[in-house]
């Protein structure tokens, strides 16, 4: 018989009124999940940051259609199936869960230790993963740091980067090259002409690549190791740094490294650092995975010919000569002195004043430098210096007012974490420093540690946050507890599929474990809502309110795991730009699903009998 409009309304709020509860409260438990990743900063904020506030605007709004609008609509549209059978393969899955359940209801002990070993071997096997900061992203296109010698002059290094340039649009896989010299006018790049920044365009059908002598088509590492190779039998003493465009500026703006890791050496005394980060580089080429080891470009200590000018007081009292009269001569000669200006239109042009470059190298033209004496005479450079050439340092690092010399280390086919506890193990062993000079790592291992120190942060207080809400809805901490066990059984899952396909943990991988959580725990919420209700209002057992609460909820929890995993199965195979950021999030939420969905069903029910028919037991033995 058909239900009139006010009837409908009546049917609508008492089943609203049901649910509004642990709706809001399911609710409450997402939005606080997301809450962390708002916290985090640098670059895993910039990129995840928008996805949390998304997905919060997303949840409020529709809480607020479910609770408003959707009611409405169901009494004014939604009638009563004439066929309410479910389908044959709902059925069939149905028949399989109602055994599965009984079997667990049966053993809840057995059923428990299963799920704690799956636990525990799912995070035996986590531990054996390396870790990156952020997956690194293929952006198609090569960047080449190539450094030549210190005291190049501008015309040589062109030369040089035509030649180099030559040689790489030889390679059919190239299809443009364009390099950067130098620093701007801006002084926003520290880079001096002995630094070129090289930029291979690739093309993109990789199909149209060569082949190598294994039948299979070449990647970007052997693409780069074969134009290395052909560089330097043209354009031989080149150092060579591979990168990417975008990557490149990425890590110089977060640490002023180009590279995957710096290694750093703190300390006073040029020579030693430069004999310390020598020894560093000969270590760390020998460890496996990684592709170039060598001193920072930008910031490592490199030597260059140095001439030293000592006044000696003795010749100086001698003839006579005024300290500062000598050195301003000196100064003059080979620093420059502005003697006057040109204009040309609007711009104002220096004038300077000091010896050809071809005099300032050699010593001899230097000391015949004059300088005036009293009584119309005059007085050489060398009569009252005396002048010492030797190699030294060129440039001086710091960072927080302390020096420090730089190795740039550029892994391939491993990740960060795995190679620094190697390094640090084996340079401890390999590599003494004098007391006062410490090494430490930067670049995206840094970045990895401050960014996991966060997490480890937020993830406690976030799990407080949901003991209080789920608490606050049930008002027993005994069950509180037992929906909270939903959480180690989701990231199990999420665990093993990361082993299976073989993916490191990343910050990426790191925010699907936060989003699992939250549906994890709505998912027991939903269970353990309905077994309170079908006691409290029906006055079943335990046992039977577990198995009718089971039989109805099979279907919408189910079909909640099934949509959302779904949804995430084109990100996690998803093989164009920007997939490497992707597949490691949906390869954890679709792991985790299937066994927090599975350990719902199965375990959840488990606990929950066993807990509270023990808690009557013992109701019943003091009453």
């Amino acid at each position: 018989v058909g239900l009139s409009f006010t009837e409908r309304l009546i049917r609508v709020r008492q089943a609203a009124s049901e649910v509004a509860g642990p709706v809001v409260s399911g609710m409450l438990v997402i939005i606080v999940v997301y809450v962390p990743i708002l916290g985090l900063s640098g670059i895993e904020g910039k990129m995840f940051r928008p996805m949390a506030v998304t997905v919060l605007f997303a949840l409020i709004g529709s809480l607020l259609t479910c609770l408003t609008i959707v009611p409405v609509l169901t009494a004014l549209f939604l009638r009563a199936p004439k066929h309410a059978k479910p389908g044959r393969l709902i059925s069939f899955l149905s028949r399989i869960y109602s055994r599965v359940l009984s079997l667990s209801l049966a053993h809840p002990l057995g059923t428990t230790v299963a799920s704690l070993l799956l636990v525990v071997v799912s995070s035996l096997l986590f531990l054996r993963l390396g870790s990156d900061f952020v997956p690194q992203l293929d952006e198609g296109d090569l960047a080449i740091g190539i450094v030549r010698d210190g005291n190049i002059s501008l015309e040589e290094s062109v030369r040089q980067q035509k030649e180099t340039e030559k040689v790489i649009m030889r390679f059919p896989e190239v299809k443009n090259v364009f390099s950067r010299m130098g620093a701007p006018e801006s002084a926003t790049d520290p880079m001096g002409v002995n630094f070129a920044d090289t930029f291979l365009i690739l093309e993109k059908d990789r199909s149209k690549w060569r082949k190598g002598a294994d039948g299979a088509i070449i990647d970007k590492d052997q693409l780069y190791e074969n134009i290395v190779k052909d560089i330097e039998a043209v354009v031989p003493g080149q150092e060579y740094g591979p990168t990417q465009p975008i990557e490149m500026r990425f890590n110089e703006m977060l640490e002023g490294s180009r590279a995957d890791v710096a290694i750093r050496v703190y300390g006073d005394d040029l020579a030693v650092l430069l004999e310390s980060i020598e020894k560093i580089e000969s270590v760390v080429k020998e460890i496996d995975g990684v592709g170039e080891a060598e001193m920072d470009e930008l910031t490592a200590i490199r030597q260059g010919p140095v001439l030293d000018a000592i006044l000696d007081p003795v010749r100086l009292a001698h003839r006579a000569v005024h300290p500062g009269e000598a050195m301003d001569a000196f100064i003059t000669g080979m620093a420059g002195r502005e003697v006057g200006v040109y204009y040309e239109k609007d711009f104002v042009y220096p004038i300077i004043l000091r010896l050809g470059d071809e005099y300032r190298k050699d010593l001899r033209a230097v000391s015949a430098l004059p300088i005036a004496l009293p009584g119309d005479s005059v007085a050489s450079l060398g009569s009252v210096f005396r002048f010492k050439e030797s190699l030294q340092g060129t440039n001086i690092a710091r960072y927080n007012g302390k020096r420090y010399a730089s190795v740039a280390v550029f892994l391939s086919g491993r990740d960060v974490e795995s190679f620094v506890l190697e390094a640090q193990r084996k340079l401890k062993e390999k590599v003494a420093l004098p007391p006062g000079y410490e090494i430490q790592y930067a670049g995206q291992y840094q970045n990895l540690a401050e960014a996991r120190i966060r997490l480890f942060i937020m993830v406690p207080i976030l799990l407080l946050a949901i003991a209080g809400i789920l608490y606050q809805t049930f008002g027993s901490a005994r069950q509180t507890i037992l929906i909270l066990t939903c959480i180690p059984m989701a990231l199990s899952g999420g665990m093993l599929a990361l082993f299976v396909r073989n993916i490191s943990f990343s910050i990426s991988a790191g925010i699907g474990f936060i989003a699992l959580s939250g549906i994890a725990i709505l998912n027991g919420t939903v269970l353990v809502t309905v077994f309170n209700q079908l006691r409290r209002e029906q006055r079943l057992s335990v046992m039977a309110s577990v198995r009718q609460g089971c039989a109805q909820r099979f279907r919408p929890v189910l079909t909640t795991a099934l949509v959302a995993s779904l949804g995430f199965i084109p990100m996690a195979f998803n093989s164009g730009l920007g997939a490497e950021v992707q597949r490691p999030l949906a390869t954890v939420v679709i792991g985790g699903l299937i066994t927090a969905t599975l350990l719902t069903l199965a375990l959840l029910p488990a606990l929950y009998s066993w807990a509270e028919m023990r808690v009557e037991r013992v109701s019943g033995m003091k009453s």
